[in-house]
């Protein structure tokens, strides 16, 4: 009678990425993933991004590199990338990507921001401009309680030439604080 013997069968690993969310510019992302290393005791991970260049339009921080199993990597320049993960193990190498984009985020770029009036002249028409061809902007309202015919709080390409007025012989101020948007991304808001 022979002894009883206990054979292992290995195989190479398995792995999935996780899927990735498109997001604003910029953007730390940690990919994540599930994976088997289907008995094997060694495992070498290989991080590949396309899509730009390090460190310019991204790179791996907190000390991490392409090496790591749990890399943090900062994207920078507004792209489509794709992020590659290669598993290895005394068996073979599996691999799992994902592509998502990182989306511009619009900045306003008029730079004549305060116009100073009489009470009864007519106030230019304010044309917003960006960064991003596509942008839509809307604007909240706060005027002092003595000005009259303000536009209220809206949205669109501009703020029409309109008249303003006083109730009283004190000076006013009428404040539009509009906001850039392209898709999911809002820039910052200027008034």
């Amino acid at each position: 009678v022979s002894p009883e013997q206990i054979i292992k069968v290995k195989a190479p690993p398995t792995i999935t990425l996780n899927p990735i969310d498109d997001v604003c510019a910029p953007a730390v992302i940690t990919p994540m993933y599930d994976f088997d290393l289907c008995e094997a005791t060694t495992q070498e991970f290989n991080w590949i991004i396309t899509g730009g260049t390090s460190p310019t339009d991204w790179e791996f921080i907190g000390g991490t590199n392409a090496s790591s199993p749990n890399p943090i990597i900062n994207f920078i320049t507004p792209n489509t990338y794709t992020i590659t993960v290669e598993l290895t193990n005394e068996c073979g190498t599996a691999s799992s990507s994902q592509e998502f984009t990182l989306q511009p985020v619009p900045e306003i770029t008029n730079t004549d921001l305060i116009q100073t009036i009489c009470s009864g002249v007519q106030v230019d028409e304010i044309v917003f401009e960006s960064t991003e061809p596509g942008t839509t902007f809307s604007w909240i309202t706060t005027a002092t309680a003595n000005i009259n015919d303000e536009i209220p709080s809206g949205s669109g390409s501009s703020i029409p030439a309109h008249v303003l007025t006083l109730t009283d012989n004190n000076p006013g101020s009428v404040t539009y604080s509009v906001t850039p948007s392209l898709g999911d991304c809002e820039g910052t808001t200027i008034d």
